[in-house]
């Protein structure tokens, strides 16, 4: 999931998704990579926070985990 959407908010989408599913586990890779942001994600039950600037092995392991 991306913090930008055409339409919406990420975060938004987040919240509304979690408040249905709870179980689901979110993983957000964006390049909105600020503390704001993060603490929001956090609140809202995202499972991990990535930037789009994350190496490539970093971006495996946070989708292993998630999956896990």
């Amino acid at each position: 999931m991306d913090i930008i959407l055409p339409g919406i908010g990420g975060l938004d989408v987040i919240e509304r998704l979690k408040a249905r599913r709870p179980e689901v586990k979110i993983v957000v890779f964006t390049r909105y990579d600020d503390i704001k942001s993060r603490e929001r994600a956090a609140s809202a039950g995202v499972s991990l926070f990535l930037g789009k600037d994350s190496p490539l092995p970093d971006v495996v392991n946070a989708l292993r985990q998630a999956l896990a």
